[in-house]
């Protein structure tokens, strides 16, 4: 038996069109809020390694001044990280100050490069500086 319906009788599938676009105004205000958080702890943690490698290169440098009784001009590329390259800025037989810059595409606006020296003065370039940069 086949049962007949009027024009005003309308089966309701899915989403209408204002459903959609809320959704969509939904999701694009939280993605609006979420993406800057998720850049910003990338750049702290990616910061956080080039602390960590030049903390590993001040080390190895000591090791090579107690072995040979001269600090080395180069590290060589084992302490670079996926974002921050580490280099002897300044060496000479008693001192010696290495940089860890980023290496591009990557930027940090915040502590673009971090310096260290061999007597443990620590320093950043960029918008917010040195102890902000090496706390963070």
């Amino acid at each position: 038996m086949e049962v007949m319906r009027n024009s005003n009788d309308r089966r309701v599938d899915g989403f209408t069109l204002i459903e959609m676009l809320i959704t969509v105004a939904i999701v694009a205000i939280l993605a609006a809020v979420a993406y800057p958080s998720y850049t910003e702890y990338t750049r702290r943690s990616e910061r956080a390694n080039a602390r960590a490698a030049l903390t590993n290169a001040v080390q190895w440098m000591e090791r090579q001044f107690t072995a040979n009784n001269t600090y080395p001009t180069t590290v060589g590329t084992s302490f670079d990280t996926s974002k921050y390259s580490v280099a002897v800025s300044a060496s000479t037989a008693t001192s010696f100050t290495l940089q860890a810059s980023p290496v591009s595409p990557w930027s940090d606006p915040k502590c673009a490069t971090l310096t260290v020296t061999n007597l443990s003065a620590k320093s950043a370039t960029g918008s917010e500086g040195g102890t902000y940069c090496w706390s963070k």
